[in-house]
């Protein structure tokens, strides 16, 4: 009989460098809620990234007076400095060094403190000697914010050695001088530590009956790992490695619902125990794969699965309007309004939609627009103000009102001369009858109304049909990915 480990590894994001041991925060064991912890980094991590440093910092600082871990001070000290507010940064590295006197990267830490404090008294200087000072450049690798990384075995009590590659596409070995990696944090589980960005290896020791285990991590900035390591006592191993396409699906053992903690993310390999076991493999956006598999001792066994994208896709709309009543197909799916998040539309059946937008005031928008299997398009309508037609109106008025008053001179004029016709012809005529030069008056007055009311006519018929704007459009955005794992769509693809 021989002795094994399951690893079954939570994670929860990414990081920088550790302190040796944990009594300047709190053990992995006090932890509450790992996803308090990750909300205040991802929050901060987010505001860093997006260049509002002084409210990331603020974030950070948050967190630690919530959760106390080094990472929250080292973090917001960074983004003081890259917000040029040098004096909260020189604060923020002291206390640090302060909680985490055994930090391995106290002596960088130290330098830093040093070029601040003489950044800090240039520009004292510069100022007293009435000269702006620049604003001090902060190299790529110190703009870098750490990582907490919790880790815990079951039982507790094990030795974990954190293991950093400093060798590109090295293979680990725990000994000799071309290892590739370098031994950096040392602690009994559970622990905590704040780590730099790169490539690990964790390696679990025998402890009593327990075999040794190991795995591989890999670091980024600004994110929080939570490790737990299941031991496992007595039983005969096998070995399983899972790889995927897309990478960071993840993998569920013996949960064929997957509402348990994944086992891991692609790709990752563990020791397993004997027997019949189901694999299940999903990622958002992808048909999930589920695997049935009995291993041996001893067998090793590895499964590579390319996913295939779901059938169907979301729409994401929002417009340049104050309001839109939107339609797809035919049926009317509802109204988005400025300040609300964009209409979604999910479980389309993936293919070209007829989309039609209104909104008070602009002019209509119809257009095809195609879903993405296993994605979300998004969409912004794009409505143009409808043009006004006041001056159409005006001229349409003016016209008819020409119109009838040429119509009403033309009766006049014809009837004076009726009335002259039917004297002359009585012989009671008289000379210098004033009626017929109101009869040539009315007519020429007619005359001159009639075209007036042409002309009036026309350029309000080409005021109503012109159009100096260009139509409504839908401006396409970039494709995304499901936040979760999709539904599955009504028969037929409704929304």
């Amino acid at each position: 009989m021989w002795l094994g480990a399951v690893f079954s590894i939570l994670i929860g994001l990414l990081t920088l460098t550790i302190p040796k041991t944990a009594s300047a925060a709190p053990k992995a064991r006090e932890i509450t809620s790992v996803d308090s912890i990750r909300r205040f980094m991802e929050k901060g991590q987010a505001l860093f990234v997006a260049g509002q440093y002084s409210k990331s910092a603020e974030v950070f600082e948050t967190g630690y007076e919530m959760h106390p871990y080094s990472a929250f001070l080292f973090n917001a000290g960074v983004a003081y400095e890259k917000a040029d507010r040098l004096a909260d940064a020189l604060s923020r590295f002291k206390k640090y060094a302060e909680v985490d006197p055994n930090a391995p990267d106290r002596a960088d830490v130290q330098k830093r403190i040093s070029r601040i404090e003489q950044a800090i008294a240039d520009q004292n200087q510069a100022e007293k000697a009435g000269k702006k000072s620049k604003p001090q450049v902060v190299s790529i690798e110190e703009s870098a914010t750490k990582s907490l990384v919790v880790v815990e075995t079951e039982p507790p009590g094990a030795e974990v050695h954190f293991y950093r590659q400093v060798t590109a596409d090295a293979p680990f070995r725990a000994t000799g001088n071309d290892s590739g990696y370098k031994l950096v944090f040392s602690a009994t589980a559970p622990a905590n530590a704040s780590l730099d960005v790169g490539k690990y290896h964790i390696v679990v020791d025998k402890m009593g009956d327990f075999n040794a285990s190991e795995s591989d991590l890999e670091v980024v900035s600004g994110h929080v790992h939570q490790l737990k390591l299941n031991l496992s006592q007595g039983a005969f191993m096998a070995y399983l490695r899972v790889t995927a396409t897309p990478k960071q699906a993840r993998v569920f053992l013996d949960d064929p619902t997957g509402e348990k903690t994944p086992w891991g993310t692609v790709p990752h390999g563990e020791l397993v125990p004997t027997g019949q076991h189901e694999v299940l493999i999903t990622a958002p956006g992808y048909v999930p794969v589920t695997r049935s598999l009995t291993f041996a001792e001893g067998q090793k066994e590895n499964i590579a699965v390319e996913l295939v994208r779901v059938d169907f896709g979301t729409l994401r709309i929002d417009s340049n309007a104050p309001q839109i009543q939107v339609t797809v197909d035919g049926r009317p799916i509802g109204t988005w309004s400025t300040g609300k998040p964009p209409l979604e539309v999910e479980a389309l059946e993936a293919g070209p939609h007829l989309v039609s937008v209104k909104s008070p005031k602009r002019k209509p928008l119809q257009g095809m627009v195609v879903v993405p299997r296993g994605q979300v398009q998004l969409v912004r309508a794009h409505m143009v103000v409808t043009p006004p037609r006041g001056a159409a109106w005006t001229q349409a008025i003016i016209s008819g009102v020409l119109l009838g008053g040429g119509i009403y001179l033309g009766l006049e004029s014809n009837r004076l001369y009726d009335e002259l016709k039917t004297d002359r012809n009585a012989a009671i005529l008289v000379r210098d009858d004033s009626r017929g030069t109101r009869g040539k008056v009315y007519s020429i007055g007619a005359d001159i109304a009639f075209l007036g009311s042409g002309v009036l006519g026309g350029l309000a018929t080409y005021n109503f049909l012109k159009d100096p704007l260009p139509p409504s459009r839908f401006d396409i955005g970039k494709l995304r990915e499901f936040d979760s794992q999709p539904k599955t769509p009504a028969a037929g693809g409704a929304p």
